[in-house]
């Protein structure tokens, strides 16, 4: 159901009230009566599904529910958990994308109002924002009279923002639903079984994503085969066991829905099972065969973010393992030109902006690596394996509680959560980390000696406790856990930052338009007093143009080239007024200059970075700080 069908539920099972009639229903939510009839029918397909009662609907009295307390209460809690239905706009989109992409390609507005139950104007909305999210594809939305509008661009472009646009979605909704709304459950079914073929044959098990990109993948194929809409670029596969795999699949296919298949989709089928992220259990981690490539990429990585931070990452074998294990999937992706969309790439950025943007600056100035293209999303996947193993560098041993951690979302993800839980709590052993599925399979004996269970999804009927997190496991993950094993701790100063301040390097108040003002004030304030060279400003905004710093809670982290510091050194600006910049709102930019003096200093300053975005009550508090009051915030005075 889409957030306007569950208000019409909502509004019929309230027990203070009697009967209702459509009519008063439309009225309430300004749609039409031809509207609410048409969401009662799925209303009713909802209770039926769910045993939760009926809706009845009755000439000369109206509508009202047949349900017991029982069910009005079990109703309730589905409807305002987030996770059981898409908002109105959602269903739209993809409403939208199902006609232009899959069905018919050319559509009327007349055609996407009545499939939306949605006036015109709206429509004419969402068409505007479509053709915004198109053109940074290359794409275009034309329109005509006679045919009205379709997409029109490279066919790979067009496949390739699809999939994004459903990968961004799935971050903030259940898959199954998504997949509800754009295909029919049989041909869900079918696609479903040949992923499970395509995991038999590589003798591996993709992540929770993968199976998700890659049920996507072959759903839309079909559908654009069938639209006469094929690829045209042959690509060779360099992986003979991607290539046998996606002919046993391309024949699964051809099977199960009756079509042929050119080569230059089984190609694609091939890029697209050889690129795909898999999961890996820890505690057989050792057990892979990377390719010699994958293990060249891997070490050289590690040499540079060694080199650049100081950290002796090259020490750390969890992580060589981790990140060869991811390259052997990125590099084929890569070399395909296929695109793998990371959901949690902001969340990245914004949670651990300092490593991405190491791993980033390396990536871009080496000519190895830049000569693979790596984009963003390539690049925060990569990331996580090096925060995972500078919270392994700051953890302490300890033991008590055995837990497990699951997670389907690839190796990347599930080492972060598990060295940031270890690192925040260290009296857990975490036994391993599996998927939901391994899970399920597990006999009584093996789970005899765990405690408890983390994961990143809710796990109905699990043989344990079980503590569901975000992915990245942040604050308020960490009090869910704190509250269940009474152990935490908050961060209550930042020494080393406050260390890079005085007063005199402090803008309050500061009104500008853009914030690349704030930030050559900043760098003015430090090339004045002599700690950075008079061109490092500008290396400040060539680095900020790459790619904005924006870390989430309002902060802004430019800076510049380390080879045009003279000495470590900071500038602060609060702003006068929020300003947007990419895609978030800022309040305050924090220009670092800074030159470790030791690896110890530079592990402390990527502690200080990560605390400091997340401290909400410290940013509250500067709202209203006065020069000298911010430094004592900064080095662990009360706030308030």
């Amino acid at each position: 159901m889409n957030e306007r069908q569950r208000k019409v539920l909502l509004r019929c099972i309230k027990p203070e009230v009697g009967p209702v009639t459509a009519a008063v229903i439309a009225g309430e939510l300004k749609v039409s009566e031809k509207t609410i009839r048409n969401d009662l029918k799925i209303i009713d397909e909802w209770l039926s599904t769910n045993s939760f009662g009926e809706i009845v609907r009755k000439p000369n009295q109206g509508i009202f529910a047949i349900i017991s307390e029982s069910q009005r209460q079990d109703i309730e809690a589905a409807l305002n958990d987030p996770s059981t239905g898409l908002s109105e706009a959602t269903s739209r989109w993809l409403a939208n994308l199902k006609l232009l992409l899959l069905d018919s390609c050319k559509v009327t507005v007349d055609k996407l109002s009545d499939r939306s139950y949605t006036n015109k104007n709206i429509i004419y909305e969402d068409l505007e924002t479509l053709q915004k999210h198109l053109g940074s594809y290359g794409l275009k939305l034309e329109s005509s009279r006679k045919d009205g509008y379709q997409i029109k661009g490279e066919e790979e472009r067009i496949r390739e923002f699809f999939l994004n646009s459903i990968i961004e979605l799935q971050a903030r909704w259940i898959p199954g639903t998504i997949l509800e709304e754009l295909f029919l459950d049989s041909d869900a079914q079918k696609a479903r079984h040949i992923v499970r073929v395509a995991e038999r044959s590589l003798g591996v098990e993709f992540s929770g994503e993968a199976l998700h990109y890659l049920n996507y993948t072959i759903l839309l194929t079909i559908s654009r085969v069938k639209l006469n809409h094929v690829l045209t670029v042959t690509k060779a596969v360099p992986v003979p066991a991607h290539d046998a795999v996606a002919l046993e699949l391309a024949a699964e296919i051809e099977q199960l829905f009756a079509l042929r298949l050119p080569e230059t989709e089984k190609n694609y089928l091939a890029w697209m099972v050889g690129g795909a992220k898999r999961h890996v259990n820890f505690s057989n981690f050792g057990a892979t065969n990377p390719s010699e490539q994958a293990q060249h990429m891997g070490a050289h990585l590690i040499s540079l973010v060694s080199l650049r931070t100081g950290l002796p990452f090259s020490r750390d074998s969890e992580l060589e393992k981790g990140l060869v294990f991811h390259f052997e999937a990125s590099l084929s992706r890569l070399a395909g030109g296929v695109s793998y969309p990371n959901p949690l790439l902001k969340e990245i950025k914004r949670s651990y902006y300092y490593i991405f943007d190491i791993v980033a600056e390396v990536v871009h100035k080496d000519e190895l690596l830049v000569s693979y293209l790596f984009t963003d999303d390539e690049i925060s996947y990569a990331a996580l394996h090096f925060q995972a193993a500078f919270e392994r560098i700051s953890r302490h041993d300890g033991a008590g509680n055995r837990i497990l951690i699951v997670c389907s979302m690839g190796v990347g993800i599930s080492m972060l959560l598990k060295t940031k839980i270890c690192r925040k709590f260290t009296s857990l052993t975490v036994v391993d980390v599996i998927s939901e599925e391994n899970l399920r399979r597990a006999d009584k004996d093996s789970l005899k000696d765990i405690d408890f269970v983390i994961s990143v999804i809710p796990l109905k009927g699990a043989p344990l406790p079980v503590i569901v997190v975000s992915p990245l496991f942040m604050e308020e993950d960490e009090e869910r856990v704190e509250s269940f094993i009474d152990r935490h701790m908050h961060r209550r100063s930042y020494p080393l930052i406050a260390s890079l301040l005085h007063p005199g390097r402090l803008l309050l108040d500061l009104v500008i338009d853009h914030p690349f003002e704030a930030m050559m004030d900043l760098a003015g304030l430090l090339e004045q007093e002599g700690t950075v060279k008079s061109d490092y400003a500008e290396t400040v905004i060539i680095r900020e143009m790459r790619s904005p710093t924006t870390v989430g809670g309002g902060l802004l982290l430019p800076h510049g080239e380390t080879s045009l510091i003279l000495c470590s050194s900071a500038a602060f600006a609060r702003l006068k007024a929020p300003i947007f910049w990419g895609q978030s709102e800022i309040e305050w930019v924090l220009l670092l200059a800074y030159i470790p003096a030791s690896r110890e200093e530079h592990q402390e300053l990527f502690h200080e970075i990560t605390d400091f975005i997340e401290d909400k009550e410290l940013l509250e508090s500067l709202r209203t700080a006065t020069p000298e009051k911010t430094m004592t915030l900064l080095a662990g005075e009360k706030r308030g």
